[in-house]
């Protein structure tokens, strides 16, 4: 079953999905989770097409990632807030699963902002960036953490890291293919597996 909305989709209070049954896509211009307010990702993909004010998914409430993969499609430069991922489940959620970047022109960006300055970041599982820049940025610095569990790939239209960034990176693996660039942070970057 899948479930289309063009535009802004705002959460203000209760829930929308359900962990048994959404398996289908799922596509929103943007979606807005305030507090109070519930999504239960789809096992599948959630696709986010546009933006809102400045964020293509925008999250105070709680984001149940429901072992899917979230999608970033947008014709412009866009953020995702709120989403550090130091909840991974349940009440106050606000972790990704999976996420791919492919973004509009390899000239646009998005960007992980962080609502604090030392707050890290983790992705649980797989980060592939298929067209265009991707990085996280906090209010104050570029010193925040970044762990994604598993495969990192950057593919020929890609490119994650910005030259300011001095916070630590942990990758399960680490991908760059023919054509995708990689700017290291000046902190350490972990590989743990292969």
């Amino acid at each position: 079953e899948t479930l289309t909305v063009t535009g802004n989709a705002t959460i203000v209070e209760g829930k929308l999905g359900d962990v048994t049954n959404y398996t289908g896509a799922h596509s929103f211009g943007s979606l807005t989770i305030e507090s109070g307010g519930t999504y239960i990702a789809t096992s599948g993909n959630t696709t986010l097409t546009s933006e809102g004010t400045y964020w293509c998914l925008d999250n105070a409430g709680t984001f149940t990632h429901n072992d899917g993969l979230v999608t970033v499609t947008t014709n412009t430069n866009t953020l995702i807030r709120g989403m550090e991922g130091d909840v991974a489940s349940g009440t106050g959620a606000n972790r990704l699963n999976d996420l791919t970047v492919n973004l509009g022109s390899d000239g646009y960006r998005l960007e992980m902002d962080y609502l604090g300055a030392s707050e890290p970041c983790t992705i649980n599982r797989d980060v592939v960036i298929t067209r265009g820049k991707f990085y996280p940025r906090s209010p104050d610095d570029d010193a925040n953490a970044l762990t994604i569990g598993r495969n990192f790939t950057v593919q020929a239209d890609g490119l994650y890291g910005i030259a300011s960034r001095t916070g630590a990176d942990t990758f399960g693996s680490l991908t760059i293919q023919s054509g995708g660039e990689f700017i290291a942070t000046s902190g350490t970057t972990t590989i743990t597996g292969t």
